[in-house]
């Protein structure tokens, strides 16, 4: 299994299994008030980096949302013939604020548990600009870390459970660096898989 291979069948999985089951703000970079025709769409997931959006694939409509899958560091182990990888998700976001179209409102309902049901009026104009977006960020986070730690195997690479998984916000100097109205955070983990090793013309000749 090639380097290319392992990233791409990562991605593949995130995009199968666990990014059709959030939604999230699509960016719009030039108008962030109540006039927003609020999108949204499924985070895509992309190996090393993520495009611009003249090289977007037809089908993703923006880069963001989407979660960024990074190989930091790897090793091979040629006696035990495995390879552990050691993987960076980036999860990036957008939020300025709450907008009237995704705020959903309470009615009242005898029939509904609880007493009320809840609606949300896409057409509403209303926007209350805000630092939330930090929620939205969080709740990415959690939905990708619960798939992750509720599976072992993921096309032939096998997650390290034995280790640590670590999650947070990118900092720098020991504070959360701040892009707003963007949000990051980032899981690192390891994976192991078996590496078959191909010997050279040469080498095969001395044996």
């Amino acid at each position: 299994m090639t380097i290319v291979s392992e990233l791409n069948r990562l991605c593949d999985w995130l995009n199968e299994e666990v990014c059709p089951k959030i939604s999230m703000k699509v960016p719009d970079d030039f108008i962030q008030d109540e006039n927003m025709k609020v999108q949204f769409m499924h985070p895509h997931a992309f190996p090393l980096i993520i495009p611009g959006e003249d090289k977007l694939p037809p089908n993703i409509p923006a880069p963001v949302p989407s979660i960024c899958v990074q190989l930091m560091k790897a090793n091979d182990n040629l006696v035990e013939s495995k390879r552990e990888l050691e993987i960076r998700l980036s999860m990036n976001a957008w939020s300025p604020g709450d907008y009237g179209a995704e705020t959903a409102h309470p009615i009242e309902d005898d029939k509904a548990l609880g007493g009320y049901k809840y609606r949300v009026d896409p057409n509403s104009k209303t926007f209350n600009r805000n630092v939330n977006g930090w929620v939205e960020s969080y709740n990415f986070l959690d939905t990708v870390l619960t798939a992750i730690e509720e599976t072992e195997f993921i096309d032939g690479l096998r997650l390290k459970k034995e280790d640590s998984i670590e999650f947070g916000p990118f900092t720098e100097g020991g504070y959360i660096l701040d892009f707003y109205p963007m949000w990051h955070n980032y899981i690192s983990l390891k994976f192991e898989t078996g590496r078959t090793i191909s010997h050279s013309k040469s080498y095969k000749d001395l044996l």
